[in-house]
This record gives structure tokens, sequence and C-alpha cells, in this order.
């Protein structure tokens, strides 16, 4: 957060991902990386896609999908939000 309110936005970018690596639960530094915009749509892809996230955890995974795809129109919201709702996975 000091490199965010420094606005050194690289800076804040880098360390708001080594703490969802470290701890993929750790919402806050999500939530700053894709409500600020700091990240493409291809980097949050590829930061969703290295986080370690547990199998029991897919939840989290389909949450993050959610609030990642805000440029890409080809997935189908509904469709994770009743994944959500009935605890399933699929594609």
């Amino acid at each position: 957060r000091v490199y965010d309110a420094l606005e050194n936005r690289t800076r804040a970018a880098e360390w708001y991902k080594r703490a969802l690596q470290a701890d993929a639960f750790c919402y806050e530094a999500l939530e700053e990386l894709f409500d600020k915009h700091m990240l493409t749509s291809e980097e949050e892809q590829d930061l969703l896609e290295s986080l370690n996230i547990e199998d029991e955890d897919v939840w989290l995974q389909l949450l993050y999908s959610c609030k990642a795809k805000k440029y890409d129109q080809s997935i189908n919201m509904e469709l994770i939000f009743e994944q959500l709702e009935h605890g399933t996975v699929g594609p």
C-alpha cells in the first residue's frame, strides 16, 4: 500500500501480486490490482492461473475469475454464479 500511496503503480502492482502469491486468500491485494486497473486483461489471467489454490477452494478461483473477466465477454457469468451457488465446478 505504501507504493500505491506514493503513486508508484508499477511497484505497488508487483507487491500486490507477491501478496497473492504468498496467500491466495489476500482479497485486498486482488481488489487493488483489479479495481485500480493495474494489470492488463492478459496479466490478470496469468496471475489467476499462477495462484496456488487448493481443489477444495475452487470457489475462490471462480470468484476471482468473475472479477477478472470485466474485459472478456466470452465468459458466461451466470454459469459461474450458478457454480458458486451449487458448489459445482465445470468448464
